[in-house]
């Protein structure tokens, strides 16, 4: 988080500003790295895709989290039978604070929860 002063005609007043989505500091942390180079990292191993990495390592996390909590395509029918409708869009979006939970712990695990074809050639 970086904090950065109102123009004057505002009172100057310090707002603090967000410079990096949480989770894709998750991310570059599962790779041992800090945001700003991750962006570099994935620059280079995805040319014209420079937030392939993330998006693979995110959408690997959501069906992880999914499955951890029940909710997969494999159980679809039953879910539609339950609840009569279909389930949430990505459980991750309806958990968002045991999701973040997840990622800070997927991050930690040796490798980051990365797998060979989302980890790039560095």
């Amino acid at each position: 988080m970086i904090v950065e002063e109102e123009p004057p005609e505002s009172g100057g007043v310090a707002v603090e500003v967000e410079k990096w989505n949480p989770r894709y500091v998750i991310y570059a942390r599962s790779l041992g790295l800090t945001a700003e180079a991750a962006v570099e990292r994935d620059e280079k191993e995805w040319p014209g895709g420079c937030m392939a990495g993330f998006i693979l390592w995110m959408e690997r996390s959501i069906l992880e989290f999914e499955e951890l909590h029940g909710i997969s395509s494999a159980n679809l029918a039953e879910y539609l039978r339950v609840f009569g409708h279909q389930p949430p869009a990505c459980a991750a979006m309806h958990f968002p604070l045991e999701f973040d939970k997840f990622l800070e712990a997927k991050a930690a695990r040796p490798g980051g929860g990365h797998h060979g074809n989302d980890v790039g050639k560095s």
